[in-house]
This record gives C-alpha cells, sequence and structure tokens, in this order.
C-alpha cells in the first residue's frame, strides 16, 4: 500500500461519509427515529456526505504526492479521475443502501 504520510486517517472520512449517507436515506425513509428533520438539514447532510468524499480524495492523493509515491503532475491527473468516480447522493438507491440496517 503506498502512502502513510497522515498515517492513513484520511479514509476515516470515507467511513464518516457513509455513515451520513446511511442517515440520509433513513431520514427520506423515516425509518427509526430519523423521521423529523427537515428538508434544509437533511440537505446539508447531503452537502457534507460530498465534501467528505471530496477531502478523502484529495487528502489521499496530497498524501501519495508527500509520501514520495507520486509526482506534482500525476497528483493533478489522477485528482480529476478520482473525483469524477466519487459516488452522488441518491434517493434511487435508498432502499439498497439500507438493506440490512
Amino acid at each position: 500500500m503506498s502512502g502513510g504520510h497522515f498515517d492513513y486517517q484520511q479514509y476515516r472520512l470515507n467511513d464518516i461519509a457513509e455513515e451520513l449517507r446511511r442517515t440520509i436515506a433513513k431520514c427520506r425513509q423515516k425509518r427509526e427515529y430519523y423521521d423529523y428533520y427537515s428538508d434544509k438539514f437533511i440537505n446539508d447532510m447531503v452537502d457534507a456526505y460530498h465534501k467528505s468524499k471530496e477531502l478523502e480524495v484529495i487528502l489521499n492523493r496530497i498524501d501519495w504526492v508527500l509520501s514520495g509515491d507520486d509526482s506534482e503532475e500525476s497528483y493533478i491527473e489522477r485528482l480529476a479521475e478520482d473525483m469524477s468516480e466519487i459516488e452522488r447522493d441518491d434517493p434511487s438507491k435508498d432502499e439498497k443502501m439500507l438493506k440490512g440496517y
């Protein structure tokens, strides 16, 4: 595995993002005690989900450069590619996301 400059802590952002995504789905499905949040608050969580995913990607790419595994040139190239692959919030996937929860 490459990287390590940040002791792989950037991956915690993915854990937070995925928990946010599950919570957003529960809010939209009105599951458990998640039925009282406003649309504004849910939209703010969606925004935080997207930003968390983006920040994880950015920090991971920076980590690789600082660890000597990538150059600045590949950082720019790979960052654009990785950012385009981030899964966006999709309400149509809520039910699938919550299977088993």
